[in-house]
């Protein structure tokens, strides 16, 4: 192990608010950095706000994405995830939001997609993109329907 891989943590800090800092975050960020790439002004949705949608949506921001939508059901989290950079949430408790991107997106869905989730979460990305495109599930034991078609890790939209 190199040195740069190895943080020291105050023995007084609660270990279990900085785990998230190795995994989850590094998964989101590198989900969005290194799966997607996206362009700046490209649009993205974020299905899932913990360490992981929190994650990807710090790195969406970084990368200049022109919308940053966010789902979850929780209202506090969706709270979070305006504070730090999304432009638009989402609490699928009490709304279709799948239709809400599509809304949000005038009727044609975002260009990158993120599931976060570990569930199925139907048609994330909205409809009406181009091949081009890409979601990217970060559980490989459950392919997410993120378009039309099963995907698994970092593949095209169709």
């Amino acid at each position: 192990m190199q040195e740069r891989n190895i943080t020291v943590v105050d023995p007084e800090i609660d270990l279990t608010k900085v785990g998230p800092l190795g995994c989850g975050f590094v998964t989101g960020s590198g989900t969005v950095f290194n799966g997607l790439d996206p362009e700046e002004g490209s649009t993205i949705a974020i299905v899932g706000t913990g360490a992981v949608g929190a994650g990807a949506l710090m790195a969406a921001k970084i990368k200049g994405c022109s919308k940053i939508i966010c789902v979850d059901i929780h209202d506090n989290r969706l709270a979070t995830a305006l504070e730090i950079g999304a432009t638009d949430t989402i609490n699928s408790l009490n709304e279709d939001w799948v239709a809400k991107v599509k809304e949000l997106t005038n009727g044609e869905g975002v260009d990158y997609a993120v599931d976060t989730t570990g569930g199925r979460s139907g048609d994330a990305a909205g409809g009406g993109r181009t091949s081009q495109r890409r979601s990217f599930s970060t559980d490989r034991r459950h392919p997410k329907d993120l378009r039309r078609g099963h995907l698994g890790s970092a593949q095209r939209l169709k």
